[in-house]
């Protein structure tokens, strides 16, 4: 398993030569590219379009014919490729669409990175990384102007920088961030972003995970994970719930729950698994998180014992946070506290007033609890895009939230 992505209720993995697979009730589906030998590169999820984009190698191996790079655009309803890019025959490294625009795509290649804002038709090959070999573009999703890539070497200048570039004109150029191999750490694998804090954002390394708390214009690079020897991190996200927490993915699982100030194994790999080269949150279950390894397919590990291995404290009263994503496409959560046992109702409400939903209204005990909303009614029907309002209210505790759906 080379990637990993997650888009309305279904848990994409990508292959090195098998292609592209979805894994929807209990089950995984080859979703039958054609019969070429692919290799999926990276890929991300689209909420605007309900899409996946897929970094392509096809014919990787090539004693079966000349290879080709693209990017595959799959939906529930369709299968398409964009081919015929301008990377004068190199290879696509990575697809990350923009979280604003629907028709805006960044794709990372072996001689920089390239923007379409028309869904493919046009492209444009951003300054500053010119000949740059880009394995990972990230767009903020707190900021349209806002695209981090991390780049190796120049094809044509070995003494080139490399490490982390940003991009603060929406991806038109890109000036240089961090210098990671000066720093001993390698060649940044993967990037993200915290899920509420605009200005902190970590990536992954050989030797571990560095952070920045500056939106990306400094990087700590201070410390290495693990004393003396090498992690060899692929992967690195975040919690989308608990503040602070941050896992990492390489020989083992790791977790820090001090924003990456430090370290511990949550969970080693069986034996034959060989590394974790990718991994996502369920934003369905936060509870879990599926990671993709280089022998042993995809795990999915259930973080609901670390949860509650501390003995929590009896809420100080009652509350309801703001729901998390927001904005949201497929699915949100929303976290509520309860100082003692109450009847409890949370509903939703369009803009006009009219119940959409009643999401709890039963006796609930005291303590933290957390509910899901796919996005539906009470007949299970799709809502419309737009803001909507939680109501939540348990004896003389009222408060509402707005959320906002995308579709």
């Amino acid at each position: 398993c080379t990637c990993l992505a997650v888009g309305e209720n279904r848990l994409f993995c990508g292959t090195a030569g098998a292609g592209l697979y979805s894994y929807t009730d209990g089950q995984w589906r080859d979703e039958n590219i054609d019969d070429t030998y692919y290799m999926i590169n990276g890929m991300a999820w689209s909420p605007l379009n309900h899409s996946l984009y897929a970094a392509y190698i096809a014919n990787y191996d090539l004693t079966l014919g000349k290879s080709h790079s693209g990017v595959l655009v799959y939906s529930p309803d369709k299968k398409d490729s964009l081919e015929n890019l301008p990377m004068n025959n190199l290879y696509v490294m990575s697809a990350a669409p923009s979280h604003f625009e629907a028709n805006t795509l960044f794709l990372g290649a072996m001689d920089g990175v390239y923007q379409t804002i028309d869904n493919g038709a046009s492209w444009l090959r951003a300054a500053g990384l010119m000949d740059q070999s880009v394995s990972k573009v990230a767009p903020s999703p707190f900021a349209a102007n806002v695209v981090l890539a991390s780049a190796n070497n120049n094809m044509n200048d070995e003494d080139s920088n490399k490490g982390i570039f940003k991009s603060e004109d929406t991806g038109y150029s890109f000036r240089f961030s961090c210098d990671l191999v000066k720093e001993w750490l390698g060649f940044p694998s993967d990037i993200c972003f915290h899920p509420q804090n605009p200005q902190i954002m970590y990536a992954s390394n050989a030797w571990g995970v560095i952070y920045s708390y500056d939106g990306g214009d400094n990087w700590n690079v201070r410390d290495k994970l693990k004393s003396g020897e090498a992690f060899y991190v692929n992967a690195v996200c975040c919690d989308p719930i608990v503040d602070g927490r941050v896992y990492a993915g390489g020989d083992a699982l790791y977790v820090s729950e001090d924003a990456g100030l430090s370290w511990r194994t949550l969970a080693e790999l069986p034996d034959g698994a060989g590394r974790i080269t990718t991994m996502v949150i369920n934003p369905q279950n936060p509870e879990d998180i599926y990671v993709g390894t280089t022998a042993n397919g995809v795990l999915r590990y259930d973080m609901q014992p670390m949860r509650v291995e501390k003995e929590k404290e009896t809420p100080a009263g009652f509350s309801l946070a703001q729901n998390y994503p927001n904005p949201f496409n497929s699915s949100t959560a929303v976290i509520f506290t309860l100082p003692q046992a109450a009847r409890v109702r949370i509903s939703i409400y369009n803009l006009t007033g009219k119940q959409v939903l009643t999401a709890v209204d039963r006796e609930v005990a005291s303590g933290e609890h957390r509910i899901v909303w796919d996005g539906r009614n009470e007949q299970g029907q799709a809502v419309a895009g737009g803001v909507y309002v939680l109501k939540m209210k348990a004896g003389d505790f009222t408060m509402t939230r707005k959320m906002t759906l995308l579709r």
